[in-house]
């Protein structure tokens, strides 16, 4: 490891966290404990703004709270990819559609750490989609919190 490392900390595909802290034992023989700050997601992969459409695979991160005025704040267009939103806030005005959306028939999509609010039509809505991981979402919306429309699910706690 060399200063200037960036890692990403993943389990199943799951971002864990912004900083890892480990000990070790110098040369001397006294223990150190170094904390390394993490780099989450990839580089271009940061959602910033709600009419965002993930257009290649990969981890995609929230990194602050984000609202939509009008229609879906974040559409999944491809299979093998995962939306972390970081513990951040998707709020939607009257009449929105949906804070996630997945589009029909994709596999392997992982959605967790969202809390989804306001008055989206749906919080997250899966279509049709296999091998999907919707987790650790807080959904209080007006109408439907999660619906899943076909497929194949992974059971989750």
């Amino acid at each position: 490891m060399r200063q200037g490392d960036t890692f990403t900390l993943r389990a199943g595909g799951i971002l864990l966290s912004k900083e890892i802290c480990l000990n070790y034992e110098n040369r001397s023989g006294l223990t150190k404990i170094v904390c390394l700050a993490l780099k989450l997601g990839e580089e271009g992969n940061e959602i910033s703004a709600c009419g965002y459409t993930v257009d290649k695979p990969g981890t995609f991160v929230l990194e602050a709270d984000i609202s939509a005025a009008s229609g879906d704040c974040i559409t999944i267009g491809l299979d093998n990819v995962t939306v972390d939103c970081q513990n951040h806030t998707i709020d939607g005005a009257l009449g929105t559609g949906s804070a996630i959306e997945f589009n029909a028939g994709l596999q392997d999509v992982t959605v967790v750490n969202c809390s989804i609010s306001g008055q989206f039509d749906t919080g997250i809505q899966a279509n049709s989609s296999q091998n999907a991981l919707i987790g650790n979402n807080i959904v209080d919306v007006d109408n439907f919190g999660i619906t899943v429309n076909g497929g194949c699910w992974q059971p989750c706690c």
